[in-house]
């Protein structure tokens, strides 16, 4: 399955910030597939009511001047850019849009997104918190590269964190399994299954009197209701 990562650089941390940078990164359970980086024209957020905080510019001026230098002084107008985020999801049929924070790049993305009168591709069950991943996955020893606040580097680390974690997942699954097989006491039998994030779920099989085997499986979840 493909996902979108994305990692914005900004000018405020409230709801509908001026963008500075766009980097944004495709990916699925294997690979970096595509990734797309835009510096953005500040006056191009500032028309559409995107805002700036004092905090937050003097946060930047503490920043190294490589990583000012890759946020800072972009053309691209914010609505075209947004245009290209859109594309690049539909383009990769992606089912899921990434960023590390429940409350930031995706929100940021949504609310721009309806200023520029365009149409998010994603459901809102779809949005996902890398952050909250982080804290519930497997400790996995990953060394990022490039630039700390550089959006594309930021964004490509986020989703080779995810993959190497889902990785790892992975195989600690394989182990799990194999431990539990070894020490049953009897013959037992069971459909494994996995989700979209790598989640195992096991499905006791049990069998009827003419040999048939007969699952037992655990209700589905409606993740497009909104309760």
């Amino acid at each position: 399955m493909n996902r979108l990562m994305i990692d914005f650089e900004t000018l405020d941390i409230a709801e509908c910030p001026v963008i500075l940078s766009i980097g944004a990164v495709i990916f699925n359970e294997d690979e970096i597939i595509d990734c797309m980086s835009e510096k953005i024209d500040q006056q191009s957020c500032l028309d559409i009511g995107c805002t700036t905080s004092q905090d937050t510019i003097e946060w930047w001026e503490k920043q190294s001047e490589t990583a000012k230098l890759a946020a800072f002084g972009g053309t691209t107008n914010i609505g075209y850019a947004m245009g290209m985020l859109v594309d690049l999801y539909k383009s990769h049929g992606c089912q899921e849009i990434w960023s590390k924070g429940s409350l930031n790049d995706i929100l940021w993305a949504n609310n721009i997104l309806d200023k520029c009168g365009l149409v998010k591709p994603w459901k809102f069950s779809r949005e996902m918190c890398f952050r909250t991943f982080l804290k519930y996955s497997p400790n996995v020893i990953f060394n990022p590269e490039g630039e700390l606040h550089n959006a594309l580097d930021d964004a490509f680390n986020q989703a080779k964190h995810w993959i190497a974690i889902n990785k790892k997942t992975m195989i600690d699954q394989d182990i799990v399994l194999h431990a539990m097989a070894e020490n049953a006491g009897e013959e037992w039998e069971a459909l494994v299954s996995f989700d979209e994030l790598g989640k195992m779920t096991i499905t006791p099989v049990e069998r009827l009197g003419n040999g048939l085997p007969v699952a037992h499986p655990q209700p589905e979840i409606d993740n497009d209701m909104p309760f």
